[in-house]
């Protein structure tokens, strides 16, 4: 609460701003097709079952869950603007990209961690993430629309 207004942190309204950035680009630019999304997450979680709680802390914690969770974000714009690796769907020509490993359990790495070991683990985890076939072939085709050899640019290149 600050000046009779109030704030929430993004993660609760938007924890992966993917489809808010979309959204914003489409209000700002109309009539620009969006060529290609790359949506780079903070890192998944393995998922832990637990036994269902019953009562008001379940339904808290099913919300908190809910809002967290970046990745449902990401099935629905999958769904959406086509999935894997660069493909658009039938009703977007938009590629699609999600850069987002899986780090371990969700208490193995706090959000306000520092300890230089976890963080170097950290590290570790998204370079052997990066250096997997498909995220290289994910960073590829990227580079290659970005460079203008596949995509829109290949069709209208830029005005000097």
């Amino acid at each position: 609460f600050m000046n009779n207004e109030v704030y929430g942190d993004g993660g609760i309204v938007a924890s992966n701003p993917t489809a808010v950035a979309i959204h914003e680009a489409r209000t700002l630019f109309p009539d620009v097709p969006i060529e290609m999304v790359v949506s780079i997450g903070t890192g998944g979680f393995t998922e832990v079952k637990s036994a269902p709680k019953i009562g008001w802390d379940g339904i808290i914690g099913q919300i908190v869950d809910s809002a967290c969770d970046g990745e449902q974000t990401h099935h629905i714009l999958e769904d959406i603007l086509g999935g894997g690796m660069g493909t658009a769907s039938s009703t977007s020509k938009t590629n699609y990209y999600r850069l987002n490993p899986v780090i371990g359990a969700p208490d193995e790495f706090p959000i306000d961690g520092t300890d230089p070991e976890l963080l170097a683990r950290l590290a570790q985890i998204t370079s052997d993430y990066m250096a997997e076939p498909e995220q290289r072939e994910k960073l590829q085709e990227i580079r290659d629309i970005l460079d203008g050899r596949r995509g829109l640019r290949r069709l209208f290149p830029r005005r000097k």
